[in-house]
């Protein structure tokens, strides 16, 4: 049953519309997902999520928060992904809130002379543990890119779920 969730899980998606790639690129706009886009996992296992952008445009900041329903997983950690980060760790530390579900405050940028990145990167894995069976949508509750110029980019986002089951 456990394998044919994710096949599942992955047709409804795409066939929802929902795309990750470049032709979602467009000047002054940015997508992002997390990947994978669905898990299953089993009880008190494990697992990762990352944090994906596309742009056509010169990413040099970025800030973020997420929410989920804590009564299935729990995201414990982030850290930043060497795709987009330039000394091993974020500009303002993130704050999770475990009870509640959230993790907020995820902020990095490109310091100095170093170039903001371009086309399709990581910006950050986050480390969960799943505890109990039922299913649980991790998404977005905010979130901003800026350009060099420190112009905001529009942001289109996509959540990723995560299904615990035996």
């Amino acid at each position: 049953m456990k394998r044919l969730l994710i096949p599942l899980l992955l047709a409804t998606i795409l066939l929802s519309g929902v795309t990750c790639g470049n032709e979602n690129e467009s000047e002054g706009k940015a997508v992002v997902w997390f990947s994978p886009p669905g898990l299953s996992v089993a009880p008190l296992e494990m697992f990762e999520l990352e944090v994906w952008v596309s742009t056509s445009e010169t990413a040099q900041a970025y800030e973020f928060s997420l929410q989920y329903d804590p009564s299935h997983v729990l995201i414990y950690g982030i850290e930043p992904h060497s795709d987009f980060d330039d000394d091993g760790q974020f500009f303002i530390d993130p704050q999770i809130d475990l009870p509640a579900g959230t993790l907020s405050g995820v902020v990095d940028l490109r310091r100095g002379s170093a170039a903001g990145v371009t086309g399709t990167f990581r910006i950050a894995t986050l480390s969960g543990w799943s505890y109990t069976d039922g299913e649980t949508t991790i998404m977005l509750s905010s979130g901003g890119i800026a350009a060099e110029d420190g112009t905001e980019l529009t942001i289109s986002s996509y959540n990723s779920v995560v299904i615990v089951t035996p």
